[in-house]
This record gives structure tokens, sequence and C-alpha cells, in this order.
């Protein structure tokens, strides 16, 4: 156990005020007097939840010191719940409303703090009391105390001398009765008369307790301590200080009972009976349980059977509820019996860094690499090094320890532990196990972990055993195609190894981190190849002072590097492996105790990453190039295949990307647990990510989120790290953020459905129209722009000027509609923003209408369990497709550009004949493709399509950004220059805010655009930030729209025309899509196509190219299909 001291470090990281919802270790519970919000306090952290809602809030770290034990309350909260006091420095105050430091010692230097401060206690009236050992118990005003100028403790009142306290530790305080001070620790309690100072009793424990607590309801103290394999509980009346009662509980054998709380109204005690694990099989044939006992006469109440040892830590009879857990807070609903996961982190621990090759082009992995993370036990997650960006995991068999993983870098092939059961080889790709190891397998630290991996061509798997007769270590190789298990060399204990870049060599320290000779064995030979002899000094006094903290060897294992400490300092050596000669030797550095070190390939780069934050770069020469501060633990360190970029794993369940010559942050990437969504932001706040991954950080107001997501125009960022690694320049982003807006959907309804799904009401229609109103308000701004979106597609988007305001208060808006109803149901959805462009929540209905007519067919279900809206077969399909390849200047034109609208528009045709029998298509090519010919064409769809009608636009051509306004243009034929244009494009471009108005006015609820626009030549940069500009303008599109929008990489220049394809390739791949490639359950959907063209477009690239480029895709309106196969 810990006793917890806080030292209030910042709330927030590099990323503003964004929470990360990371959750925590939990020792205790604290709930605040509203019963609105619950705290969960762990070793590193204080988290602070909302209780109706489960999400978590604000976090406060702390600074722990182990002490053998956890204080009851190691924080205060002040009754009306504002603020939180922490235990250490009691000068420390946080609001739990903003989440800021209210006072701060580290600010006031001047005042002097006693040294021994071990607990506190916050009055109502603001006086605070705490206990410095052998002074005794001070009272001070804490207002004054905090305001003040540079004073002594010596002018605080002493109000209970030191030697009047049994002990020299006072375990908690409490006002009671009025103004009477309880104190108590191990051994007494003591009930003290503030205003005369005097002792009212003191009652000494038979025996120390293990624990109290104090039972404000009953004036109860309960006790607790174990004698022998026996558990006490007994009760003393705080009033008398008289001892009332034990309860009579037993432990069965093999179990134990030292995790209680007591119930909120003082009734009940819930004990939680532990299993005790078997140290061999880890088997244990019991079942743990929570047993509630009746306080009043200690008979047991009701007994709660667990899936796990989880610790009780708060209850509630009112609300028939008990808090558990240890990672995760879960509840047990005492009327059923069910246990749910409430206050849990979401985001996905990551472990042991690994360099792999999926991801990266035979011919590229020489010199290319990507990274492997073990996820949450669960997943093998790869890491685009280049885009900051995580493939799809690979799911994992359930039940192994990740601690005890390696993979081969295919990532096909993985090697895992069940507990109890043994290690085991599994081919994921064949979904089977290949073999069980055989012997003592040992992982159990990081010396034995690094030196368990599969060759890099997958043919061995290599790892360390124990023959405990013999007490020596065994290490092994498995040849994966025979089974056959050989050993390679054995001894004592093998610390600090180190593998090898090209896994040829290992190295490690022989008997022991203080024996004198490293040993350098090669795999492929099976011999030891050197032995250095690391001591050379006779006197055994100076060999005890000598400790090997760290060995590595250099990519082509030419040089071993080693860092070891003596009585004086710590230093770094580099010793040449053929002539043993030592080439470098370091000044001092200062590491930490727990601190870990990394290196790069050529052991130019050592990080020292300290176990309590922060991280340190040396040369070999002691100097230090690099040095960053980071808020929690560096847990794993990882280098670039190009060694200009360093990636750090922390405690915070985080990866943070580092320019190594600068030491600047790039910034954060958030893996969420068990899904693909992922969020990257810089330091400046802007952010890249996928759609439920920007959905799931928020931002912090007043108690208040607001999701990334609601800033989506002023913050998202396509292309960041990429961007970022180029050059970029970001201006931070000015996040303080005003309430969010809130958007409330009315309808003017006969009758309302008493059916409510998902807290979405449910109208019934007869007459085909919907009056719907639209209220928007927002408490500190003005509203700025309203969208209904009917069925996924926008309406209306209202800005000001175009809706009602009241003009007595600004912030107070409103919109009509008259709505023409399908038959069905007709989904609305609305969301307002305000003038910073926040966005609110979103406000849905339903409105069913009946006309006579058969309902709809329910929607499908394919991959993923993704709805579907499948097509009115008397709808009309409207294609619009424009094919340019001759511009008026001739040094435009494309090659494939008219072959590639030809072929998409011939088999879009024969696709939608599946579906439907009306298709008008609008073919506009080359000469006929001005600005007219194109707006014409939109302009007959805009007249003739019905909302049940779907619209696809395609576009094969030049696609520029505006220098002038930063827009995105489609080029028709007679723009005649592609640079300094921005007035060409303004008079006959296609700009991205006309495309927006087409896709509001165009009636067809089912809307596609695809664009293959390809821009000139130019520096890799200026095209890099071009394509970011492209996607962020097309994401806009498709967000403001309820649209589905599809892109080529606007980085892509002419040479993406292929004359091997006789195509670009971007559209290659869409019509491999089209002709049935993308199908799923004999349907090809809109999401079906661009997951497709996700995958195969960058393998497409890279195989012509030589690089690979990836397409952009949004879309928020619903799916549905462009073809269903027979």
């Amino acid at each position: 156990m810990f006793l917890l001291c806080f030292v209030w470090l910042g709330t927030h990281a590099q990323t503003g005020d964004v929470v990360v919802p990371t959750g925590s270790d939990i020792n205790k519970v604290l709930v605040d007097k509203q019963g609105k919000y619950l705290y969960t306090i762990g070793k590193e952290k204080i988290i602070m939840w909302d209780k109706k809602t489960h999400v978590q809030l604000y976090t406060f770290y702390n600074t722990p010191t182990d002490a053998g034990m956890v204080l009851e309350d190691p924080v205060h909260l002040t009754d009306d719940g504002k603020v939180l006091a922490g235990l250490h420095y009691p000068d420390n105050y946080r609001s739990t409303v903003t989440g800021e430091v209210l006072t701060n010692f580290n600010k006031n230097p001047g005042i002097v703090m006693p040294n021994n401060t071990s607990t506190f206690l916050l009055k109502k009236n603001g006086k605070l009391y705490f206990y410095e050992s052998y002074e005794g118990i001070r009272e001070i005003d804490s207002v004054s105390y905090a305001n003040s100028s540079p004073r002594s403790p010596s002018e605080d009142k002493i109000i209970i001398p030191g030697k009047a306290l049994a002990g020299d530790f006072m375990r908690e305080m409490k006002i009671v009765n009025n103004g009477q001070l309880l104190v108590y620790n191990d051994k007494v309690i003591q009930l003290w008369d503030l205003e005369k100072m005097s002792l009212i009793y003191e009652t000494k424990f038979s025996v120390p307790v293990r624990e109290a607590r104090f039972l404000k309801k009953k004036t109860w103290l309960l006790t607790f301590y174990a004698m022998g394999d026996k558990f006490i509980y007994e009760l003393y009346d705080l009033n008398t200080g008289k001892y009332l009662r034990r309860l009579p509980v037993n432990a069965p054998p093999q179990t134990y009972q030292t995790s209680f709380c007591v119930s909120e109204e003082n009734n009940t005690i819930a004990i939680l009976e532990g299993f005790i694990l078997d140290d061999v099989t880890g088997a244990t044939g019991k079942t743990a349980k929570i047993k509630l006992y009746d306080l009043s006469n200690g008979l047991l109440k009701k007994t709660f059977p667990l899936p796990d040892n989880l610790e009780p830590h708060y209850y509630s009879e009112k609300e028939n509820s008990i808090l558990l857990g240890n990672q995760v807070l879960y509840n047990l609903d005492m009327l059923t019996g069910k246990i749910v996961a409430e206050y849990t982190d979401q985001l996905a621990e990551l472990t042991d860094a690994a360099k792999t090759f999926r991801g990266i082009a035979v011919e590229d992995r020489k010199s290319s690499y990507n990274l492997t993370y073990f996820a949450d036990n669960k997943q093998l997650l790869t890491l685009d090094t280049r885009r900051m960006i995580p493939a799809a995991p690979i799911k994992l068999p359930a039940n192994f320890v990740a601690d005890h993983l390696a993979a081969t870098l295919s990532g096909d092939t993985i090697l895992y532990s069940v507990y109890g059961a043994g290690y085991f080889v599994k081919s994921l790709a064949a979904n089977k196990v290949l073999f069980k190891l055989k012997g003592n397998v040992e992982t159990f630290d990081n010396d034995l972990k690094r030196a368990t991996f599969f060759s890099d061509d997958g043919s061995y798997l290599y790892f360390f055993t124990k023959d405990y007769q013999k007490d020596i270590y065994i290490y092994n190789r498995l040849h994966l195609k025979t089974g056959v298990q050989e050993p390679l060399f054995s001894g004592e204990t093998p610390n600090n190894s180190f593998v090898s870049a090209d896994k040829q060599y290992i190295t490690f320290l022989n008997g022991g981190i203080r024996a004198g000779q490293i040993r350098l064995f090669n795999l492929q030979t099976r011999q030891t190849v050197a032995e250095i002899p690391f001591i050379n000094a006779p006197d055994l006094k100076e060999l005890e002072n000598l400790q090997v903290k760290y060995l590595a060897l250099s990519k082509e294992s030419k040089h071993l590097l080693t860092i070891y400490s003596s009585k004086y300092d710590t230093k770094i050596r580099v010793y040449d492996i053929d002539t043993k000669k030592v080439l470098s030797e370091s000044k001092g550095i200062v590491p930490g105790d727990g601190d870990r070190f990394f290196c790069n390939d050529d052991l130019s780069m050592i990080m020292q990453a300290g176990a309590s934050g922060g991280l340190i770069g040396y040369d070999r020469a002691g100097n230090r190039p690099f040095g960053v501060g980071v808020e929690t633990r560096v847990t794993d360190v990882a280098f670039s295949d190009d060694g200009k970029t360093v990636y750090t794993t922390t405690k915070e369940q985080t990866i943070k990307a580092w320019d190594l010559k600068s030491n600047k942050l790039y910034g954060t990437l958030y893996v969420f647990k068990g899904c693909d969504d992922y969020v990257f932001i810089a330091p400046t706040g802007h952010f890249d990510g996928n759609e439920g991954g920007i959905k799931r950080l928020y931002y912090l107001k007043d108690r208040n989120i607001i999701p990334l997501d609601k800033i989506y125009e002023k913050a998202y960022t396509p292309n960041l790290y990429e961007r970022l690694v180029a050059g970029e320049l970001f201006s931070k982003l000015d996040i303080q953020l005003k309430a969010i807006p809130v958007a409330k959907i009315t309808y003017a309804a006969i009758q309302r459905n008493l059916d409510v799904t998902d807290d979405i009401a449910i109208y019934q229609n007869t007459s085909g129209q919907a009056e719907i109103t639209v209220n928007a308000s927002s408490v500190d701004d003005s509203i700025d722009e309203i969208r209904l979106f009917h069925n996924g597609k926008i309406v209306n988007l209202a800005t000001r000027g175009l809706f009602v305001t009241d003009d007595s208060k600004q912030s107070t808006s409103a919109k009509k509609y008259t709505v023409n109803l399908l038959p069905g149901k007709n989904s609305f959805r609305a969301i307002a923003l305000n003038s910073q462009r926040t966005e609110s929540q979103p406000d849905e209905i339903i409105v069913s209408y009946q006309n006579g007519n058969p309902p709809d067919p329910s929607r499908p279900v394919i991959a993923g369990n993704v709805p579907v809206d499948l097509i009115d077969k008397n709808a009309t399909l409207h294609l619009v497709v424009v094919g340019i390849n001759k511009y008026r200047n001739e040094k435009m034109s494309l090659n494939y550009a008219l072959a590639d609208a030809t072929s998409f528009k011939d088999e879009v045709e024969k696709s939608a004949k599946t579906m439907l029998t009306n298709i008008k298509t609008y073919f506009v090519t080359d000469t006929t493709a001005d600005k007219n010919g194109i707006t014409d064409a939109f302009a007959e769809v805009q007249k003739n399509a019905k909302p049940r009608d779907v619209f696809v636009f395609y576009y094969a051509g030049h696609g520029v950004i505006s220098e002038k306004n930063k827009e995105f243009y489609l080029v028709p034929t007679d723009v005649t220059d592609l640079k300094n244009v921005d007035e060409a494009l303004a008079e006959k471009g296609i700009a991205s805010k006309l495309l927006q108005g087409y896709a509001i006015d165009i009636q067809a609820q089912k809307q596609l655009f695809i664009l293959d626009a390809c821009q000139s030549a130019g520096a890799f940069e200026s095209l890099l930030q071009n394509d970011g500009k492209q996607q962020k303008s097309i994401a806009m599109l498709a967000r403001s729209t309820g649209t589905h929008w599809m892109a080529a990489s606007g980085a892509q220049q002419f040479a993406n025309e292929f004359a091997q394809l006789g195509h670009g390739a971007f559209t290659y791949v869409l019509l491999q899509a089209l002709k049935g490639e993308a199908a799923s359950n004999k349907m090809i959907t809109v999401n079906g196509l661009k997951n497709f063209m996700q995958v195969q477009v960058p393998v497409l690239m890279k195989k012509y190219n030589g690089t690979a480029q990836y397409p952009a895709s949004y879309g928020i309106g619903n799916d549905f299909p462009v073809e269903i196969l027979k």
C-alpha cells in the first residue's frame, strides 16, 4: 500500500485543455456531497468523473511516496464540492469547476511549510488544521495563509501539542459533533474540544489497527486488523470512546478479507472475500465474493459472486450500487447482481515497441520499417511512422499476458503465454497454434524479454528457459518449420541482454549486473565470438561499487556500448568488439533510480527515460543534445528508420513524436481500445484522425465537455504529421472556447408515437409534409449557422440573416422548415454553430410517414453491422461525368482523364441497372467542359432531381488550391495556367463553395462526389500542404452537406497516369471496385468503395510510382448501394 502525498502538477497536457481519458489505478473513491461528481484516487493522479454519465473530467497529478499505507481520505473536498485540497501540501487547492490552481505553494516560495506534515483537514469556515510530527496540530486561516507575505509556521497556533498525541503519525482528523476534533491513528482514538483545547477522551486499541473508517451518521469508528489468518472488524462509539462490538466475519481457507467499504447510510459493510492464486498453476478453485454484513448485529445479509478480486470503494444502499475495481471501476447492481464497467479508460495500453516490415514494400525493407505495439493484451498494432497513423490491428488470442509476447516482422506469427498453461506459438494467418514451448520459459523481466524474439525471416524463435535444479539459464532456438527446440548456450543470470539490429548477435553480462565479463554470441554460427572483461580491478570492494546498467550493439555489431555506474558517477563506454579496446568513455551522466536506457542503431544517441517523467538524450561523450519534459513516466522509446525522429510511449498510454535535432514535439497520438479509432494532436491544437477518434477526445469548460469534432472547422488538419515533419509551421490555435451551443428540434405534430428509440422521439405523419422548427441558443455567444439534415442529407444551411434572431438576446435563434417526407421513417438531425464555429450536439427526431403503401424494407446489414439505405427502384440516377484530356493550354493536357471518365460512366450505368431503371447521364468532356458546360449539367440535375433519387458526380482533370483564398477549385478546360491564376479561377473555375451549393440545392438525398483531380509538379512540401488543404475542403463539404466525397491524393502529379494501366491509378482501382472487388454480402456500397480505395490505391501507387499515396474519403450521410450483385 501507499501513503499518497499529492504535489499538484499540471492538469493539462500539451494540447491545452483537451481531456485524455486514460483512467488510473484506484486506491480510493470520493464522492461529493451533492452526489454529482466522483473522484478516483490513485498513486499518481486523481481523476474527476461525472457520476451520471461516467465521463472523465479533470485530472490532477501527484507524486507518490511509499510509506506503507493508504490514508482514508488522501484528499478533501469542500462542502460545496467546488474545491479539492491535496494531502501533503495544504496550501494547494484545485477548483473542480475550472480545474485551475487556486493557490500554489510553488508560486509563494516565501512561505515555509512544515517538514513533517502528514495529514490535514480543511474546515467549513476556512480553518485549516494540519499535523506536524512532534510539534502537534496547528490551526491557521487558509485564506490569509495563501495570500500572506513570507512567514513562518511558528506564527501559526498550535492547538494540540505533539506530546499530547499518542504516536508520531496521525492517520486522520475529522471535525465531528459540531466542532469537536477527532484524531486517530493505528494505536489510539482521541476526541478534543477545540474551544477549550482539552482532551474529552482517549481510547487505546489492544493491537495496532490496519484500517479505520469514520461512520459519520452513526458516530462510530470501524477498525480493521489481522490476527494470524483471522480478519477482525470492531466498532467504537465516538461519543464515548467505548468499544461496542466485533463483527463475526470468518474467511474461508485460501481467501483474504482486507478490502472493504461501508455504505453511505452507515448501515452495512461490504467486504471483499478475495481468492489467493496458486503460485504454480495460477488456479484457485475459488470464486471471489462481495459479502454484506449488517453493522448493527454483524449478521451476513447477502453474497454476490465476482469475476475477479475487485476491491469495493463506494457503497450506496439508496442507489443499490457498489463501485468496485482496481484499474477499472465497475458497478455492482445489487438488485440484479450484474457487474458493468462504468468508469474506465478509453486509450489502448501500448507496450513493447518493435520494428516491423508490415506496410513496407519488400524492396524498401533494407532502409525502412514501421513499428508494432501490443495493445491492451488483445491486438498487435502497426504504426505507420510516416503518417503517424495506426494500421488496422490484428486481433490476438484471448487470455494471454502481453508482457510475454513477441511477433514476427510480418506480424503473421506470435508468441503468447496463458497463465498457468504455458507459452504458445500461433499462426494468425492460419488461426492455428503451431507449438507449445518446452521447459520453464523465462520472460519475467526486461533482460529476458529483450532476448525473446523471432528471426527476421520468421524461421526461428529465440528464448530463455531455466533449469531450477541446476540454477542455470538456457538460451534456446525453436525451428518453426520442424518444431525442433535446441539449446544454444547456458549459464548464470543473463543481465542487460541486447539483440543486434540484424538479429545475428546477442550480448549480455555474465552472471549478474556486477559481474566482470560481457559476452557476445553469434546466433547463426552458435559460437561465442567475444568475451570482454569489463572489470579488471582485483579489489573486490571496487567490483561491488561497479554496476552495469545497459548494453547495446551497433547495427553492424562492430561496436559495443555500455552504461555503468561506479561509486561516484555513471558513464558511457564504447568498445571495439574485434580488438576489445575502449574507443571512448564519456564524462559522468546523472541517471535516476528506475531509469531505462534506449539506443539508436549507430550508438550515436542514448536515451534516458526517467522513472517519473522526462527524456534525456546523450551522445557518446556524455553531452546532452536532447532533453524534454514528459508529464508521466516514459515506458518505451523507438527511433525512426532515418534516425531523425524519436517515438516515446508513456504511462498515459500515448505515443509522442519528437524531432531529435530541435527537441521539438511534433505531437501526440491517441489510439483507442478495441477499435481503429485514433487522433493525432499537435502542440498548437491542430488535429488529424478518423471520425470515431475525433469524437472521443474533448475539451472542458466549467465541467462541460466540448468534443473535438465540435471544433472541426477550426482545428481539423489532414496530413498533419507529414506536414509538420516536412517543415510546415502552424500558429497556435486560440482554444479559449465559449460554451457549446444547443440545438433543439420542435415538430408541429398532432400525435406522438409512444415509441422512443435510443432517446429519439418518433412522430406519426399522414400528410406527407412536416413543419419543423430548429431553435438554437448559446449562453455566451451568438448563433452563426443552423443546419437541418433529412435522412442524412442537408435540407438547408441557414447562416445569420437567414434565420430569426431574438434581437434582445443575440444568442437565441430559430429557423422554420416545411419538408416533404418520403414514405416510411424520415430521420431529422439538427446542429447549430456559434461565432467560433463550435458545433452543438445533434438533436434528432424521426417522423414516420404512412401513405397507405407497404412500408419500406428494413435496412440490410453488411460487414461491420453498418445499416445501408436501399434505393427506391422507381428512383432516377442523375450521373454527371466530367473528363478533360485537352486543355486550351496544351502543356496542361492529360493522357487518361477522358478514358477514366468514359470507363467510369459505362461501369456506373451498368451497375445502376441492377437497382433501378431510370438513368440520366450528363457527359461533359474536353472542349465542352468549361465552367458553363459543367454548371449547366448541375443545373439540370438541380431542376429535375427528387429526394428519393441518387446523384453521382465524377470529375477527372486538374485541381488546384487558390493562393488567394486557399479554396480548392476544379479546373475547367479554358483555364490556361495553374500558377498565379486566382483571378482566372474566380472567373472560370469550379470552387468548392459552388460544389457545396449544388450538394445542398440538389434534392436527391443520396449523393456521391468523386474527384480524380491532380496537380502540376511542385516541391514535395507544397504538394503535401496543398493535399491537406484539398482534403480539408472536401471534409468540410461532406460534413456541411451530409453527402459522400472521395478524392485522389492532391499530392499526385501528371506522372500518376500510367500507360501500363491505361488509366490514372485512382480511377483504375475505382473501376476494379465497381466490377465486384469491393462487394460485401453481394452488395457494393459507398462506404465499401471508400474502404477498398483506402487499401488498394496506396498499393498500386507504390508499385507504379515508388511512393504510396492515400486517397481521401469523407461522408456524414447514410450509406447506400451503388450495385447489387446476383
